[in-house]
């Protein structure tokens, strides 16, 4: 027996059978009915970048402008919060209403607050961290 736990909520205990692979997809599919069954009586839902009702979310749009695979110009842009991983050469970072850090393939990282605007001068990013809430640093920086 296996006991997992969600967020220290709940736990189910379950065995795993050794039968044939399709039999196998069916109890998968069992466990992904009962896991997404016990998150929604939880009240957890997944948030979609799209809807800026939901918690992290906002009407302003952070945007980051990098080099395609094929030399072009694109942006990427996101109005939750969250850790996105990349590995694009950035151009630019428009913070809108957001505070952050950009994390590079050196090791180096650079904050930006609140309609910052930032120039990347096409370093190679390979993380963008996106606040739910204004950033100590954008705290101490803006007062």
């Amino acid at each position: 027996m296996h006991a997992l736990t969600v967020n220290g909520l709940n736990s189910v205990d379950y065995r795993l059978p050794d039968f044939g692979t399709g039999e196998k997809l069916r109890f998968k599919a069992k466990i992904a009915a009962a896991m997404v069954a016990l998150l929604a009586s939880t009240g957890v839902t997944a948030a979609s970048p799209a809807n800026a009702s939901m918690p992290g979310c906002q009407t302003s749009w952070l945007e980051y402008d990098y080099r395609t695979s094929s030399g072009g110009r694109a942006t990427w842009s996101r109005n939750c919060s969250g850790s996105y991983g990349l590995n694009s050469l950035g151009y630019e970072l428009r913070a809108g209403g957001w505070s952050g850090q950009v994390l590079f393939s050196n090791g180096a990282n650079v904050d930006f607050c609140d309609w910052d605007v930032i120039p990347l001068e096409r370093y190679r990013v390979t993380h963008i961290y996106i606040s739910a809430t204004k950033t100590t640093y954008c705290k101490n920086r803006d007062g």
